[in-house]
């Protein structure tokens, strides 16, 4: 290969470097010495001279939590003919702050299999794992209020399948986990004519983009039990308004109903009750009030408390209520 053939080459590839944002490192592990770019030496915060060789003294470099995957991962390479070095670790730079670096290196050897070099490239990707930090923590904590909320909350795609839910919702459909849910769709778990109204229900909520708000639905399960709930579905889009499919929110309100049905049962038989007295009541009035004789009843204190009407006419009261006369 000719000397504007080699040129070009190395013109491409520091092209290439640029656009990826790459740094590149090359050790020679017969002198020693290894060779950073002016970009890696800018990441690591070094100058032309006195940058460290990382890779030959890890421990004084990588973080210690990460040290024992990437030395692992290098000794792999340097002593048990591994092809490829590739890991994701955070270094100490020239200051003395921790930045996170994907590194990877080819070995180059000879026809003995003797490893010559190590060269590879580095490449900043702080930014992207500490916003993958973030938003783990984050996820934590929404996951951390879902799990402790008495309300089923789940995500489900176009196709009616749950997409993410709250572990409460995987214990009441009866998949256990919420890793036994994801996939599964209400007619793995709910009869199918509940299931299939729940299927069109979501249907019209994409299609229309209109959803429902605490809306008493009653289900029923493959096995047979009853159950009521409050349920507000609606459309669930992505950040670039793409449409993923529904979310909702069930709240199981079946000991509330249950217990409205009881009180509304107890209120019947009362009423029941109550008119059996007032009958009893109307027809012992009237044969008390048409006996020939003076009926009356009265307390320890001599206070009538009941009368017919002919005890009434003779003491001459008006009514045949309680009265106060000794």
């Amino acid at each position: 290969m000719g000397d504007h053939e080699m040129s070009l080459e190395e013109e491409r590839l520091d092209l290439a470097l640029k656009a990826s944002n790459e740094g590149i490192l090359d050790w020679d592990l017969q002198t020693g010495e290894i060779y950073y770019s002016n970009r890696l030496l800018g990441f690591l915060g070094y100058g032309r001279f006195g940058a460290p060789n990382i890779l030959e003294e890890p421990g004084k470099h990588v973080h210690p939590e990460d040290l024992a995957r990437l030395t692992r991962k290098l000794n792999r390479v340097l002593y048990r003919g591994g092809k490829l070095f590739a890991d994701e670790a955070r270094i100490r730079t020239n200051s003395g702050e921790w930045k996170w670096f994907r590194a990877r290196a080819l070995p180059l050897r000879d026809d003995d299999g003797t490893l010559r070099r190590l060269v590879g490239s580095l490449i900043d990707i702080s930014k992207r794992r500490f916003a993958e930090k973030a938003l783990a923590e984050e996820r934590k904590m929404i996951d951390l209020i879902l799990d402790r909320v008495p309300i089923n909350v789940y995500f489900k795609d176009k196709d009616s399948r749950f997409m993410r839910a709250n572990r409460s919702t995987a214990q009441r459909v009866g998949a256990g986990t919420i890793a036994n849910l994801i996939g599964k769709r209400d007619h793995d778990f709910f009869e199918k004519e509940h299931a299939d109204f729940s299927r069109a229900r979501e249907l019209e909520i994409m299609e229309t983009e209109v959803g429902q708000e605490e809306k008493l639905e009653h289900e029923i399960w493959g096995d047979g039990h009853e159950s009521w709930s409050l349920v507000t579905k609606k459309v669930w889009r992505g950040l670039n308004g793409e449409l993923l499919g529904t979310f909702g929110l069930t709240h199981d309100v079946t000991e509330l109903i249950e217990t409205e049905r009881n009180l509304e049962q107890i209120a019947e038989k009362l009423r029941v009750v109550n008119q059996e007295i007032s009958e009893e009541r109307h027809l012992l009035r009237l044969v008390i009030d048409n006996m020939p004789v003076f009926v009356y009843f009265k307390d320890l204190d001599s206070n009538f408390v009941l009368v017919n009407q002919r005890m009434a006419d003779l003491v001459g009261a008006k009514s045949k209520q309680i009265t106060k006369e000794k």
